[in-house]
This record gives C-alpha cells, structure tokens and sequence, in this order.
C-alpha cells in the first residue's frame, strides 16, 4: 500500500514538474517578446570545468609565487596567463600550458607603492600589440608592461581617479575610471606612448550615463559596459560613447568579456553569469 501510494506521489509530482516547466517556457518566450531590445538574455549558473586550480589551495591566501591574494582579472597571449593579484599589489605570470611560474612586476614583500615596478591594486588588464595594460587602481594610473612584465612606462589622465577595466579597440585603449563614472580614452602619441584624448560618460542613469561602471569589453566595432549600481545596466555604445542599447536587469554586473556574438558579465550579488546575445543590428 505504502509504495503504491509513493509510486502515485512520484507521478504526480513528475506531472506537475513537467507542467510547471512548459509553464516557465512560455514565460519566458513571452518575457523575450516584450522586451525586444537589442539584447536578449539568458541567465545561467555556470558550472566550473572540472581541471586543476591554480594558485595553490582554494580559498587561501598567500604571497608566495603562483600564489594570490584577492586576483581580480587575467590575460593570456596564448602561451603565458597574466593575473591581477590585486591584493598582493603585484601583476604574476604563469604558463598556460602547465601553470608555472614565469615571473612578476610589484615589490618583492607584496606591499604598495606609487614608484616605477609598483603597483597599488592592480585591476583590469589586457594585452595589445605585444603591451600589457595593467590598471593600477590605487595610484589613479593605467601601466604598460612588457610580455615578460618589464616596465615600460605609466599614463594619466585629468582627473582620472579609480581605473579598474580597460579594453583596447582599433587602436585605442579604453579605461573605465569607476569612481569618476566615465570612460577615458588614450591613443598612442608621435612616440608611440599612450595619451590622454577623450572622455564620455559621467554619473546618470540615462542611456550613455553610468553609475560605478565596472566592466568594458569590444564586439563588432562596439563598447559593452558593465555597471554594478543602480539598475546594474549592460550598456552597448559606439567608440565615440553614443549609447546603442541598454537593458537594465536589476543586477550587481561586474565583469564582462565578449567574443563576436555573445556577452558574459558576472552578477556577483546573485551569484551567477549572465549571458547577452547581441543581435545582428549592433
């Protein structure tokens, strides 16, 4: 008696599951519908790949090298994995093949410092034309490193205060300055150095204005900003700042990378990925 009541139970219960899910389906058809913007949503939990874990021991800290303290973004060139150690105040390379450490750029004793070879939380980076591009948070600076995390040089900007996510995009490089809620531009001078050229942005919630942007990626000749207060917009804008799309989600968006049809942006205040399908028109 008691199985057979269990057996109905399980039925029943795979019955209103199916239900509920061709219910969800065809909210979210309809969800997908009545937005119609430009960028079309998927929210997803992404399950880690199961491999091995660089750094040393998940969840601890340490500033011996390959290990880290508060990493905060990575590169590759194909060969080596440059990471942010933000919190150690040091740039670490390890070979991608293997995970071997292959060097670093910051003080020796992991501490802070504003002079050349120093960083003071070091965040967003990316790699252009044989130059890693290291935003030094700390010191309201963006450092050129070489492949092999020499030092080239450091740049400015007026006013720039809280760098935190550059991406580079047919010649330029972009810098989100977070605290300052813009974008600056830099493009390279007659001696081939980084230079000031432009701003776009500044605090607001219309379209083309930001609120802590965080994130910045390049798709089809295109910005995609992350911004993680407000309504935690995704924002789509031309080089020039001209804002294309915006989809508002509600979400603490912080980091963002894109390839030619989608857009990953973490949502760390619900613990997931979003990911954007940009249309054919953007």
């Amino acid at each position: 008696m008691w199985e057979r009541v269990c057996i109905v139970w399980w039925t029943r219960s795979i019955e209103i599951v199916h239900v509920a899910l061709l219910v969800l389906g065809r909210a979210a058809q309809l969800l997908e519908r009545a937005l119609h913007v430009g960028l079309h949503v998927v929210r997803r939990h992404v399950e880690p790949l199961v491999g091995r874990v660089l750094g040393g021991a998940p969840g601890v800290s340490g500033k011996e090298p390959g290990q880290f303290n508060g990493p905060t973004d990575v590169a590759y060139d194909g060969e080596a994995l440059f990471v942010a150690d933000s919190k150690n105040n040091r740039v670490q390379k390890l070979r991608l093949a293997d995970g071997a450490h292959l060097g670093c750029a910051g003080r020796a004793d992991c501490g802070n410092g504003v002079g050349k070879g120093e960083f003071h939380f070091p965040a967003g980076m990316c790699l252009a034309a044989g130059t890693l591009y290291v935003c030094d948070a700390g010191n309201s600076r963006v450092v050129a490193l070489g492949t092999a995390l020499t030092w080239r040089y450091a740049f400015r900007a007026p006013g720039l205060e809280a760098p935190i996510g550059v991406v580079a995009h047919d010649g330029e490089l972009y810098v989100v300055d977070n605290t300052a809620d813009c974008v600056r531009v830099f493009a390279p001078g007659q001696d081939g150095r980084m230079q000031f050229r432009r701003s776009f942005g500044g605090f607001g919630s219309t379209p083309g204005k930001f609120n802590r942007p965080v994130g910045i990626a390049a798709v089809r000749g295109s910005l995609v900003v992350s911004e993680n207060e407000g309504d935690g917009r995704v924002q789509v804008l031309s080089p020039a700042g001209v804002p294309l799309q915006v989809l508002a989600h509600k979400s603490s968006c912080s980091g963002i990378c894109a390839d030619a049809q989608r857009v990953w942006v973490t949502d760390s205040y619900r613990n997931r990925v979003i990911v954007l399908k940009i249309r054919e028109a953007v």
